[in-house]
């Protein structure tokens, strides 16, 4: 092996230890120090590691939700993605715009459509209550699952969109040929999208297993919250460590199951002018069916920003809101672009040495990332970083920091690997035969090229990070608080127009942050049509 042969490889085995430390570091660490000095015997291990009784019980109140939260999103998603794709086929560019005003949507966080059902039904059972009828109890795990779909629905129908963005019309064309548009969508587009509602399922089932504030708000106890709870009342990592095992062991499961569809899935796109000629026009029935699952989306978008304007009563009170957390909003923000900027940077040093070479590697560990709970990621961070080596970090700022680039910085390199693999490699090609140096064609050409990517990355790890509960609850430094916590706990309480008002200043970042990222795209598009 040549010396440029042999530094190549050491860096890109240092990228794959930069990207192990991200993903898993924490986890993997807790892991060897907790059982070098558990003190558990091995049937209090065994009972840990097994969920029995009311534990059991939990499980499968997790696994229900889930399943049935992911099934009713792909359902919903299928009539939707159909409907717009029908719309837009002629327009294709459109459908990229919807795709990712939609993903931001996907990025509020799930206590905000908890708290919009919650204020919603106290609306409609006022109007009851005046009408002499008796009020919805809007409780328990339909509640519960209900929310979850709302919440997730976009997630997933992103991901759809997307899917129906990448079939090549040529092949809806010819199938249209020798059958009727409803058969050539069951028959051609469905096996053509099925990786695609594979993947927005697996994902919606993935983040539904590890949620615990929406069902703790409707009074459903999942085995999130219990991991939670458990090492709050116990204050051992070892026992958090074994009640996750299980449902990391389904996460892995899922993902294990779902990676033979996701090798299949197109990341090719075809070109603006290739377009659907001949017209495509369902029976009556299914329009109806696609009309009510395209109201639902409409609802879940819309509804958000009506209940919290109507409860938060007026602008002022919105704004005296806001003003009144002005401290945990600062630090929120201060959080969030910290933790952003840092995992674009790590993802920009990882994706740029591995997404050849190590790309399996790079998506094994991300898929370690998605199967880690929220609250296991925080006390793995707990055990890392309070010793003596690190106590200048523990107890620090640099806490939630570290939980927001843990959990989310795996998704920022993996939105950026998936743009610089659609990059015009004849670009890097041409500066290379005029003898352009390296440097020149990373920060002329490549970064460039990578600059879309690289804000979808950054806009989206901030704002899950600006929604972050599960880690940040068990790591925030005494005395601070970020407003995701602050809504959360001040929703135990009871529906509020202060919290009402912190909410609608959430959801209004996210819509800016959509229709920011569309205005960037449609600018570049516009240069490079220049």
């Amino acid at each position: 092996m040549s010396r440029a042969g042999f530094i190549n490889n050491l860096v890109c085995g240092a990228a794959v230890v930069v990207a192990f430390v991200v993903a898993a570091s924490p986890v993997t660490l807790l892991a060897f120090t907790s059982f070098a000095d558990h003190g558990l015997t091995w049937t209090a291990l065994s009972q840990l590691l097994l969920p029995n009784g009311r534990r059991l019980a939990l499980f499968m109140n997790s696994i229900s939700l889930g399943l049935t939260s992911a099934g009713a999103c792909v359902l919903f998603s299928w009539f939707i993605g159909s409907f717009i794709w029908q719309l837009t086929r002629k327009f294709t560019m459109f459908l990229t715009y919807i795709a990712i005003f939609v993903w931001f949507m996907a990025l509020l966080p799930p206590f905000i459509h908890s708290y919009t059902w919650i204020a919603f039904f106290s609306i409609v059972n006022r109007f009851l209550a005046l009408s002499g009828f008796q009020g919805f109890h809007f409780l328990g795990m339909i509640a519960s699952w209900w929310t979850g779909t709302m919440a997730w629905l976009p997630l997933c129908l992103s991901t759809v969109l997307l899917g129906f963005r990448c079939i090549d019309p040529d092949l809806i064309d010819a199938a249209q040929l020798i059958a009727s548009p409803l058969r050539v969508l069951l028959k051609v587009i469905t096996p053509l999208l099925a990786p695609s509602l594979l993947a927005g399922g697996a994902l919606v089932f993935l983040l539904s297993l590890q949620e615990f504030s929406i069902p703790s708000l409707f009074q459903v106890s999942t085995y999130a919250l219990e991991i939670f709870a458990d090492y709050s009342a116990n204050n051992q990592p070892v026992r958090a460590l074994l009640l996750s095992v299980p449902l990391m062991a389904v996460g892995g499961l899922t993902i294990l199951g779902a990676l033979p569809f996701f090798r299949n899935v197109s990341t090719t796109i075809p070109r603006m002018g290739r377009i659907q000629k001949a017209p495509f026009i369902f029976p009556r029935w299914f329009r109806v069916l696609q009309y009510g699952c395209l109201l639902l989306f409409a609802i879940q978008v819309l509804l958000p920003l009506m209940v919290l304007i109507n409860t938060a009563g007026s602008w002022e009170r919105v704004f005296g809101s806001v003003m009144n957390s002005s401290s945990e909003i600062t630090f929120s923000f201060w959080v969030s672009l910290t933790g952003s900027l840092v995992a674009v940077m790590l993802a920009l040093i990882i994706v740029h040495h591995t997404v050849n070479k190590w790309r399996s590697v790079l998506l094994f560990l991300t898929a370690i990332s998605l199967c880690i709970p929220a609250s296991l990621n925080g006390i793995g961070l707990i055990d890392l970083y309070n010793n003596s080596a690190f106590q200048f970090l523990y107890g620090s700022d640099f806490m939630p920091v570290a939980a927001s680039v843990t959990r989310f910085g795996p998704l920022a390199w993996i939105i950026i690997a998936a743009h610089h693999s659609r990059q015009d490699a004849s670009l890097v090609e041409a500066a290379r035969f005029y003898q352009v140096s390296g440097w020149q064609i990373w920060t002329r050409i490549r970064l460039r090229l990578l600059m879309p990517g690289i804000i979808a990355a950054g806009m989206t790890v901030f704002l899950l990070a600006i929604g972050e509960l599960g880690a940040t609850l068990l790591v925030l430094p005494p005395g601070r608080n970020t407003l995701s916590i602050k809504i959360y706990n001040l929703l135990h309480y009871g529906a509020s127009d202060s919290v009402a008002g912190l909410c609608l200043f959430i959801v209004l970042i996210g819509w800016i942050a959509g229709l920011a990222a569309i205005a960037l795209l449609v600018k570049r598009r516009k240069m490079y049509d220049n």
